[in-house]
């Protein structure tokens, strides 16, 4: 009996000793490797939120100059404008787009602020963190992941706070539409390479510019074709008077593009101009895009503006009269014929290019995120943003002896080549 128990207490020992150790085991294996040393913890915290305010501070001003910069921290010169005193860049020339993808700018973010990042540590580091921080630059890494309504970076950065590391990685977001913005630049640079809507748009206001009187009689300030129906009649248009109401049909044009709303079909708003509009007809004449891809932005407020250099410089002028009646003699049949009847059709063309920057104001940023579009008529017709004359044929009129046919009006070099007028 007393070995049994014996054995019985010598067993428990053994299993109390396994017991113990096994407890001290695991307690020791769930101690950090490197433990923060006393008083340190509130240290490292206040690191963390200096690092991640560096981080936060480098993509915040990374993203205002991509939004306001077409999505591009560097724009190429000669393919941008300037709008602000910022370059644009285009993202699209008549039919062809340039559109930089989405990885494209997400991988911009990241180098602008993994740049940013390395600049404020190396220029003054201990100011920013303090004594007895090290940060390992050599390690840095940022990855950004660009959404509609955010941006949320995570950046490793090995940092120690006397010893002690800071756990990795650091993470931080970016209140912004730019995700959102961007789909909607893309999808219209897409329709509108496809679709030419300023072309056409301006085209239409040229058609319909308004009248100024010549002599008594009204014409229209960009005569496109029409009849002269009056003896003596005449239409006088100088290069600097077309440029001019080229200008304003321009900026007529882009301030009366209405987004998202159904254009009015099928109503007779001819009497518009009397003041006598039917309902459902506009004054002044709008101009509407009711979706991109199928698709609406309600939430944009997107503003087509001119660039910091707008100027239409049209080279040549216009000049068309109708002849008083004169009385002729048809020798072969001995008739004598008076024509007191004066009617002459006339027709005129305009061709020339102008930068169009389309703005979209982020909300969350308070910063406009602008790109830029070429737009290019050629003879009242879209054009394909080839090279346009320097000069342009005057009006062949035999009722003006001082404007011959053989004579060329030649305009001067531009930026962009030079617009043009010719009538027939």
């Amino acid at each position: 009996m007393l070995k049994a128990q014996i054995e019985f207490f010598t067993i428990l020992g053994v299993v109390a000793i396994i017991v113990v150790v096994a407890y001290y085991a695991l307690v020791i294996s769930n101690q950090p490797s490197n433990p923060v040393p006393a008083g340190t913890g509130s240290e490292q915290s206040l690191v963390q939120d200096k690092i991640e305010g560096v981080i936060s501070d480098g993509a915040s001003l990374s993203i205002k100059w991509m939004e306001s910069q077409g999505g591009s921290i560097l724009p190429i010169f000669n393919d941008s404008v300037s709008f602000t005193r910022v370059l644009v860049p285009y993202w699209q020339k008549c039919g062809k787009t340039n559109v930089p993808s989405l990885e494209i700018l997400t991988e911009e973010l990241e180098n602008a602020t993994y740049n940013y990042i390395v600049y404020s540590m190396r220029n003054g580091s201990e100011k920013v963190l303090g004594k007895n921080v090290t940060a390992d630059l050599s390690k840095l890494s940022v990855k950004a992941n660009i959404l509609d309504n955010q941006i949320d970076l995570v950046v490793d950065l090995p940092t120690t706070v006397q010893g002690a590391p800071i756990q990795q990685p650091y993470k931080t977001t970016i209140p912004t539409k730019f995700g959102e913005i961007y789909k909607f630049m893309k999808s219209y640079a897409e329709e509108s390479a496809r679709n030419r809507y300023l072309e056409l748009f301006i085209i239409n206001s040229i058609y319909f510019s308004a009248n100024r009187a010549d002599g008594g009689m009204e014409h229209p300030e960009l005569p496109t074709f029409g009849f002269l129906t009056e003896c003596g009649e005449t239409i006088t248009r100088t290069p600097e008077e077309l440029s001019l109401s080229m200008e304003k049909t321009i900026f007529y044009t882009l301030a009366n593009v209405k987004w998202w709303a159904k254009a009015a079909t099928g109503l007779d708003c001819s009497n518009c101009g009397s003041g006598a509009c039917p309902a459902g007809c506009s004054l002044p004449k709008t101009y509407t895009i009711e979706s991109l891809n199928g698709r609406t932005y309600p939430q944009l407020n997107p503003l087509f503006l001119v660039d910091d250099n707008f100027g239409i410089n049209i080279t040549s002028g216009i000049y068309i009269s109708n002849p008083k009646p004169v009385a002729k003699a048809n020798l072969i049949f001995k008739q004598f014929v008076t024509s007191g009847w004066c009617m002459r059709p006339y027709s005129a063309s305009y061709s020339f290019q102008t930068p169009v920057v389309l703005k979209v104001e982020d909300p969350l940023t308070n910063t406009p995120f602008n790109i830029a579009t070429l737009v290019e008529i050629n003879d009242l017709l879209p054009g394909n943003c080839g090279e346009l004359p320097d000069s342009q044929s005057c009006i062949y009129n035999p009722g003006n002896p001082t404007n011959p046919s053989n004579i060329k009006c030649v305009g001067g070099e531009a930026k962009l080549p030079a617009a043009t007028a010719a009538s027939r």
